[in-house]
C-alpha cells in the first residue's frame, strides 16, 4: 500500500548518496565487531559491489558523529550510529521495506510530531532521527514509556510466551498500568468502569510521574 512512497525515498538516499547497495549475505553482513544491538556491519560494499557479487539489500551510509534525541522520560538518547550501529538495512533482501524507514516515511506523511511507544525500542530514536535529517523532514520528539516485564525480566508478549490480556479483567489492568506509569488512581466509584478509568487517566496524565527507566516489572 506504501511501497510507492518507500521507493521514493530510497532513490532519494540514494541519488544523495546517503544509501548504498549491499551484496553480502546475513551471514557476511554479521562479520563486524559487536554494537548495540549485535554485530557491526563491517562496510565491505561501502565503495560498491565486489565483482561478481549482485545486490541483495540496500543499507543507509551513517556517520561517525554523536546522534542525539530527546526523550520527554528517558533522557537524551545518544548514539554515534558508525561506532554503535553500523551502516543500516533499509531494504531486505528479500524486498520488503524495514522497520525504521517505513517508521520514519509513514509518520512524515501523517504528521506525527510526537512519537510515544515502549524503552525498548529507544535505541531506534537516533537512526530515524538522522533518516528524517537526510529526507529533510521535521524532527519527531519522543517519550518511552517503561516496558512492563515479569518476575524474570522478559517482557510481556507473544515472543516470550505471554498469555493474552482477559478482557474480564480490564478494570484491573487498567488500574494496574495506571500505577505502573506512575499515575493517579481512579476515584473508588470508578474502579469497575473501564470509560471511567480511562476518562480519569487522561484527565489527570501526567508525564513527569512515568518513571524515568526502560523496564518496570509487575508487582504480583
Amino acid at each position: 500500500m506504501r511501497e510507492q512512497a518507500y521507493r521514493a525515498a530510497i532513490t532519494r538516499l540514494q541519488n544523495a548518496g546517503h544509501a548504498f547497495v549491499c551484496g553480502c549475505t546475513r551471514r557476511e553482513a554479521k562479520a563486524g565487531t559487536r554494537g548495540l544491538e549485535g554485530p557491526i556491519y563491517p562496510g565491505t560494499c561501502r565503495t560498491g559491489l565486489a565483482p561478481g557479487r549482485s545486490p541483495r539489500s540496500i543499507r543507509l551510509r551513517v556517520p561517525d558523529e554523536r546522534i542525539e534525541c530527546a526523550d520527554a522520560v528517558q533522557g537524551p538518547i545518544v548514539q554515534n550510529l558508525a561506532r554503535d550501529i553500523g551502516d543500516f538495512v533499509i531494504r531486505r533482501a528479500d524486498g520488503l521495506t524495514a522497520y525504521q524507514l517505513a517508521t520514519v516515511v509513514d509518520d512524515d506523511w501523517q504528521g506525527i510530531t510526537e512519537v510515544v511507544r515502549g524503552a525498548d525500542l529507544a535505541s531506534s530514536s537516533p537512526r530515524q532521527a538522522y533518516l528524517q535529517r537526510c529526507l529533510d523532514m521535521a524532527p519527531t520528539g519522543y517519550l518511552h514509556v517503561p516496558t512492563v516485564v515479569d518476575a524474570h525480566g522478559e517482557k510481556l508478549g507473544k515472543s516470550t510466551g505471554a498469555l493474552a490480556i482477559d478482557a474480564q479483567n480490564a478494570p484491573e489492568l487498567l488500574r494496574e498500568c495506571l500505577t505502573l506509569l506512575g499515575q493517579a488512581a481512579p476515584p473508588e466509584h470508578a474502579a469497575d468502569d473501564v470509560q471511567a478509568i480511562l476518562g480519569h487517566g487522561v484527565a489527570h496524565w501526567c508525564v513527569d510521574a512515568i518513571p524515568a527507566q526502560p523496564t518496570i516489572a509487575r508487582r504480583r
